[in-house]
């Protein structure tokens, strides 16, 4: 497994390329001035655990790494807080989505086939573009309203007028990131109970929450079956035979059954399991015992004891059938 310790401050020449990568503006408002190289999966500890799990889901994911290309976006100053802070994320459009549980769906019956075939596990395989398309969309959390204007870039050369609470307004957006690290970054955002509801935001926060339940899932490895040779079936219906003829055994003492395998002599009778045609009551109980005082220690300073199971004595001759 990759080693977790493998974000660090982004190079200069790093951040360079980014942004000639995504066009030299935000990537969700095309300004082209103020502009932050921003993680997708954060660099801090909460996002070294997402890292973590995301390692898990394939082994296609083995390679990546927080300071890669396809985990860094571009974002303007204020977008960028935004982003960090959890007010607004993206994810990958509804389309994308539904691919991506129809793939995972018909993955997971494929490795159960193989396991129950006595194969192992063949691992997942999760879409990649150009298999799957990198199309994302921009959804509002728990940002404030206002209305902002999109301007022109490289990338996306149209102007056009959006509300930050309002999704449906803003267009899908194509762009060169990691599919699965965005899917995982936007789990927390979408959990918060101060969403802002909307149909598109709804269905983005059911279908990210299913991914990752599918993803989450393990293969349970086939009940291995109980062989027996032919040498060994006589002795087994020996056994089974010879159990089914044995008798009972009574304990004449207690009038209680017992299994073969327990001692019936030189054992003291228990009272609470003495049975007999009379209810058991302490006062049946007391007059089974009698009580025999024991000298204190303590001689004549005078002292106070609790009785222990040493002061009652069985009296025999309730005993004798």
């Amino acid at each position: 497994m990759p080693d977790l310790s493998n974000s660090s401050v982004l190079s200069s020449h790093k951040k360079v390329y980014v942004r000639h990568r995504m066009g030299e503006v935000c990537i969700l408002c095309g300004c082209p001035s103020s502009i932050d190289v921003a993680h997708i999966l954060a660099r801090n500890a909460h996002g070294n655990a997402k890292l973590d799990e995301l390692w898990k889901w394939s082994i296609q994911l083995d390679g990546f790494k927080k300071d890669n290309p396809e985990n860094l976006v571009c974002f303007c100053a204020t977008h960028h807080r935004q982003y960090i802070s959890g007010e607004i994320t993206i994810v990958p459009s509804f389309a994308v989505r539904q691919r991506m549980i129809e793939q995972e769906i018909q993955d997971f019956q494929r490795r159960q086939l193989a396991v129950s075939q006595g194969q192992p596990d063949p691992g997942r395989i999760l879409l990649m573009p150009p298999e799957l398309t990198a199309e994302f969309e921009y959804v509002p959390v728990e940002v404030p309203l206002y209305f902002q204007c999109h301007t022109s870039s490289p990338l996306h050369p149209h102007t056009f007028m959006f509300n930050s609470q309002d999704i449906e307004q803003y267009p899908l957006r194509r762009w060169d990131i990691s599919i699965y690290a965005v899917l995982m970054a936007a789990s927390q955002p979408l959990a918060s109970p101060a969403r802002i509801l909307s149909p598109r935001s709804d269905a983005a926060e059911r279908d990210v929450r299913l991914l990752i339940q599918l993803y989450r899932r393990q293969i349970a490895p086939p009940s291995l079956p109980i062989t027996i040779s032919p040498q060994e079936w006589p002795q087994i219906r020996d056994f089974l035979a010879a159990a089914e003829r044995m008798p009972p055994v009574w304990n004449t003492t207690t009038r209680v059954q017992e299994s073969p395998g327990e001692a019936t002599t030189g054992a003291t009778p228990d009272l609470l399991t003495y049975e007999d045609e009379q209810i058991v009551t302490p006062a049946v109980l007391s007059s089974r015992t009698h009580w025999r005082p024991t000298e204190s220690k303590y001689g004549d300073e005078g002292s106070m004891r609790f009785a222990t199971s040493s002061d009652f004595v069985i009296n025999s001759n309730e005993l004798r059938e």
